[in-house]
C-alpha cells in the first residue's frame, strides 16, 4: 500500500479526495499539510512537508489541492524527496512550471500525474463508444456553475494564476478530449471579467477538433445562479443524431433518451482517477495531459477582453434562464 499525503485542505480535498482515499485500497492516507489548519477531518495536520516528516511521517507521494499558483513549488520539492506527485486541476499556473515538473519526474524517477477528474467520467465509455466512426457536424459545450457553492470565500479565483471561468471550463475540454482522442485547436474567444478581477468569470470560445476540423464552441460561466447551473457537451451527427453528456459526464442522451443518472457513487471519478495513478506508479511512468490547459490558456492569452457583463450566445440553452 502506497502511503500518501494530502497537500491543501480546501474544499475539492474534503469533499472527494479524503473520502476515496479513506476507502483506498492502494493508498493510506497519512495525514493533511495546510498552514491554516490545526485539524483536518480527525487526520494529522501539519503545516508543511518538512514538519510532517520532522514528526516521523512517511510517504511515497502526494496529492497537491492548493491554489494552482504554488503547485509548482510544492511538487518540486516532493519530487526533491523522490516522491509521486498527483496534481489537482488545473496543474499549475504556467505551462512552463508544467513542463519543467514533467521533465523533473523523468529525472527523479518519480510519477507526475495531472488529475483531471472528468476524463473519468461515467458517461464516457458509451459516448466514445457511440460517435465511433460517425460523421460529426459540430460540438456544443455548455459549462455553468455558481463559484460561491463549488469556492466558497475563494479570492485566488479571481487574481493571475487562477483561471476564473476556466477553472470550470478545463473539466469540460478534459472530457472532450477524452471522449475524441483528436487534437483540439484554439480559434478565437472573448471574456467577461468582473470589476478588479484579473480572471475571466465567463468566456466564449471557438475550436477545431480533429483532421477534420469539426467546429467546437463553447460557453463557460463561473458565476451561474443555482438554478442555472449546466454542465452538458453536445455532438451533432451528420445523420441527424444528437448526442448529449449530461450533468459533467454523469449520464448522457442520444436524440432525447436519457440514460440513467449516475448518482450511485458520487466519487466514481475520483475512485477511477486514483485506481490510475496507482496503475502509473506501478507501472514506474507518468500521465501528463496538457490539451485543457493549452486552450485555456491560449485563450487567456488571445481572447478579447471585456469589462463587466457578456451576454449569454443565442445557441445557449441553460437549464433554466441565463445566469447572471
Amino acid at each position: 500500500m502506497l502511503h500518501i499525503v494530502l497537500i491543501g485542505y480546501g474544499q475539492i480535498a474534503k469533499s472527494q479526495h479524503i473520502p476515496v482515499l479513506r476507502q483506498s485500497r492502494a493508498f493510506k492516507l497519512m495525514g493533511v499539510i495546510d498552514p491554516q489548519m490545526d485539524d483536518a477531518d480527525g487526520l494529522p495536520c501539519f503545516p508543511d512537508l518538512p514538519a510532517f516528516f520532522k514528526a516521523g511521517g512517511r510517504c511515497d507521494c502526494v496529492v497537491i489541492c492548493t491554489p494552482p499558483t504554488s503547485r509548482h513549488a510544492l511538487a518540486e520539492a516532493a519530487m526533491e524527496k523522490h516522491l509521486h506527485v498527483l496534481l489537482e486541476k488545473p496543474p499549475v499556473s504556467s505551462l512552463s512550471a508544467l513542463f519543467t515538473l514533467k521533465q523533473m519526474a523523468v529525472q527523479r524517477g518519480v510519477t507526475l500525474f495531472t488529475g483531471w477528474h472528468s476524463r473519468y467520467a461515467p458517461c464516457l465509455p458509451a459516448i466514445a463508444a457511440r460517435l465511433k466512426n460517425r460523421h460529426i457536424r459540430e460540438i456544443e459545450i455548455c459549462w455553468q456553475e455558481d463559484h460561491r457553492k463549488w469556492h466558497p470565500g475563494a479570492q485566488w479565483l479571481w487574481k493571475a494564476g487562477g483561471f476564473g471561468a476556466f477553472d470550470a471550463g478545463v473539466n469540460a475540454l478534459s472530457l472532450l478530449h477524452a471522449v475524441m482522442k483528436v487534437p483540439l485547436v484554439y480559434q478565437q474567444g472573448d471574456m467577461a471579467f468582473a470589476n478588479g478581477a484579473e480572471t475571466p468569470i465567463r468566456a466564449a470560445l471557438h475550436l477545431s477538433a480533429g483532421a477534420e476540423k469539426i467546429p467546437v464552441r463553447a460557453w463557460f460561466d463561473i458565476g451561474a445562479e443555482p438554478d442555472d447551473e449546466n454542465w452538458t457537451i453536445t455532438w451533432r451527427l451528420a445523420d441527424g443524431t444528437t448526442i448529449k453528456a449530461l450533468e459533467g459526464g454523469a449520464s448522457w442522451s442520444a436524440d432525447g433518451a436519457v440514460s440513467p443518472l449516475n448518482k450511485a457513487d458520487p466519487h466514481a471519478e475520483y475512485r477511477a482517477l486514483y485506481a490510475d495513478f496507482a496503475r502509473c506508479i506501478a507501472q514506474a511512468t507518468s500521465s501528463v495531459v496538457a490539451v485543457p490547459y493549452l486552450i485555456a490558456t491560449d485563450c487567456l492569452a488571445q481572447g478579447r477582453r471585456h469589462a463587466g457583463n457578456m451576454a449569454v450566445p443565442d445557441w445557449v440553452i441553460p437549464s433554466r434562464g441565463g445566469g447572471t
